[in-house]
């Protein structure tokens, strides 16, 4: 069954994937790529360099950068600033289900762009608990 865009929120961890690489990048790019996507192709390239980009930061991790998950948020610590976003990073499962449902509707992807950058506005402002 196809996503509506009002149900969107099932690819929050998608949304987050996104925006943490971004937070650690200190560019708006790769949101910007999915947001203005014309094909399912650049999602795929976009999403994957936010994959490595969340990678990177992981296995690179110290006391002032570093990602820790719980159940229901994500902290980001970079250069000793903490970021708390309100959603977990997705699996794979949840990935392919997002890619299928961005070919079929690229709307959706763009929606999880917008999402992502929510997560950043509110993580911000303190929204997100920003501490």
């Amino acid at each position: 069954m196809a996503t509506s865009l009002l149900q969107v929120g099932k690819f929050r961890g998608v949304s987050l994937l996104l925006a943490g690489a971004s937070l650690i990048t200190g560019s708006p790019t790769l949101i910007d790529r999915v947001a203005n996507a014309l094909s399912v192709d650049s999602v795929i390239k976009s999403v994957n360099d936010a994959l490595r980009v969340i990678e990177s930061f992981q296995k690179n991790k110290s006391e002032k950068n570093e990602l820790i998950e719980s159940v229901d948020k994500t902290i980001l610590k970079i250069d000793g600033e903490q970021y708390v976003l309100s959603a977990t990073l997705c699996t794979s499962t949840q990935l392919q289900e997002f890619f299928k449902e961005a070919e079929s509707d690229i709307r959706i992807a763009r929606a999880v762009a917008a999402l992502a950058e929510s997560l950043i506005v509110d993580a911000r402002r303190g929204g997100g608990e920003k501490n």
